[in-house]
C-alpha cells in the first residue's frame, strides 16, 4: 500500500504537469489559475491543495469539455509514461457539479496491481468576481495566466462568507495571504458582494453564522493544518497559537472589512 505522504507528493506532481499542459495548449486559452493550488504552485504556499481551479470569462461547459479532451490526449499518456499510473478523466456528477457558476471534471490515476493507489484530482472551471486585469506569472519557463494577488485573496474572503458549507482551507489561505488585502479592498469587496447578492440582512446572517461556528471551525482548521500544511510551517503555526489563532485572526480581518457593509441594501 502506498504511504499517504507518497500519494500526496505524486498527486502534486500530477497537478503540476496538468497546469503546465493547460498553460501551453490552446484549450487553456484565457483560463486563469486560481484557488489553493494557485497559491501552492505560484506562491510557494505551505498548504497543499487537492484540486485545480480555473476562472474563465468564457462559457463554462465548453471550457470544461475542452479540458477533458486535452487531458485525455496529453496528460493521461504523460502520467503513464512518467509515473506508471493508468488514468481516466470524466465529468463530475456530485452535488453542485453542474450549475450556472461551476463546471467540474475529475481526474483519477491508479496502479492496477497496487492496492489503495488511487489518486483523485478534481478540476473546476468557474467564475470569481475580479477587479483587476489578468496577470502573467512564469514558473520554470512556463507562463501561467492568473488573477491578481488582491483579487485572489478577496475571492477567498467572499468564499468564506458565501459557501453553503464552510471550508476550513479558506481560513488557512486568508491567514497566509491577508497581507495582500489593500486599503481599497473594502470598496472592492462591496462591489463584489453586491454582484453575489450578499448585502444587508443576507451578509449579516452569514457573518453571524461564522461567529457562531467558532469551535467547529477551529477543529476543522486544525485538521487542515495537520493534513495539508508542510510540517515545519505547521509546527510554527501551532507554536504561535495554532488553529485558534488562525481562526480568530481571519475572523477579525474579515469582520473589519465586511461588517460595515451589512447596512448596504
Amino acid at each position: 500500500m502506498l504511504h499517504e505522504k507518497g500519494k500526496a507528493q505524486t498527486a502534486e506532481e500530477i497537478q503540476k504537469m496538468a497546469v503546465r499542459i493547460v498553460a501551453t495548449n490552446p484549450a487553456g486559452n484565457r483560463l486563469q489559475l486560481i484557488g489553493g493550488f494557485r497559491y501552492r504552485f505560484l506562491d510557494n504556499s505551505p498548504r497543499r491543495s487537492n484540486d485545480i481551479d480555473y476562472h474563465t470569462d468564457g462559457e463554462l461547459e465548453d471550457k470544461r469539455d475542452k479540458l477533458i479532451s486535452l487531458f485525455e490526449r496529453t496528460l493521461l499518456p504523460e502520467v503513464k509514461r512518467s509515473l506508471g499510473y493508468e488514468g481516466d478523466v470524466r465529468t463530475a456528477d456530485g452535488p453542485g457539479d453542474d450549475s450556472t457558476v461551476v463546471k467540474r471534471l475529475e481526474l483519477a490515476f491508479y496502479k492496477t496491481a497496487t492496492a489503495y493507489s488511487r489518486i483523485e484530482i478534481p478540476v473546476e472551471v468557474t467564475r470569481v468576481a475580479i477587479t483587476d486585469k489578468p496577470q502573467s506569472r512564469a514558473v520554470d519557463g512556463t507562463v501561467m495566466l492568473t488573477v491578481s494577488n488582491q483579487d485572489m485573496v478577496e475571492s477567498k474572503v467572499i468564499a468564506l462568507v458565501n459557501r453553503r458549507v464552510v471550508e476550513a482551507r479558506d481560513f488557512v489561505d486568508i491567514f497566509l495571504y491577508r497581507n495582500q488585502l489593500a486599503g481599497d479592498s473594502r470598496n472592492r469587496l462591496e462591489e463584489k458582494l453586491k454582484q453575489a447578492g450578499l448585502t444587508g440582512e443576507a451578509l449579516a446572517s452569514r457573518l453571524a453564522r461564522l461567529e457562531s461556528r467558532r469551535e467547529v471551525d477551529i477543529r476543522n482548521i486544525a485538521a487542515v493544518l495537520q493534513q495539508q500544511v508542510d510540517e515545519q510551517v505547521r509546527q510554527a503555526l501551532e507554536a504561535g497559537g495554532g488553529a485558534g489563532q488562525v481562526h480568530d485572526t481571519v475572523m477579525s480581518t474579515v469582520t473589519e472589512l465586511i461588517a460595515p457593509l451589512k447596512e448596504i441594501g
